[in-house]
């Protein structure tokens, strides 16, 4: 997606990427940190920048892991899922240092939520 994007069909906020392009550096259940889980971690296009990241719906900052650069989102209303399903969004963004989000915070469909890692 790109900066100020957003998309809703019958008043329902589609659940859209957070990325303009990705490259998956490390894919699920991988054979590092990511064994056993189901999580992928994503830069772009070229290593060494911090490509912006935006919200793929109207979400709010649920809860902050500052020393790793974490941030849980949750969906503010119930959004639609690519395969159709309307339910309400959980997820994380991880190894964001130049992430400040607060508890409570609550960001617009299309606002910068910050910046992808470097690796």
């Amino acid at each position: 997606m790109i900066k100020g994007q957003k998309s809703v069909r019958n008043g329902i906020e589609d659940f859209l990427c957070l990325f303009t392009d990705m490259y998956i550096s490390q894919g699920s259940n991988g054979s590092y940190s990511h064994k056993g889980i189901m999580a992928n971690d994503v830069r772009g296009l070229q290593a060494g920048i911090r490509y912006p990241y935006y919200a793929p719906c109207t979400c709010k900052c649920i809860r902050t892991y500052p020393e790793s650069g974490q941030v849980m989102w949750q969906s503010v209303n119930k959004v639609r899922f690519a395969n159709g399903r309307v339910d309400y969004a959980t997820f994380m963004t991880v190894h964001d240092n130049t992430m400040d989000a607060r508890v409570g915070q609550v960001i617009e469909q299309g606002s910068q939520l910050g910046n992808k890692a470097i690796a």
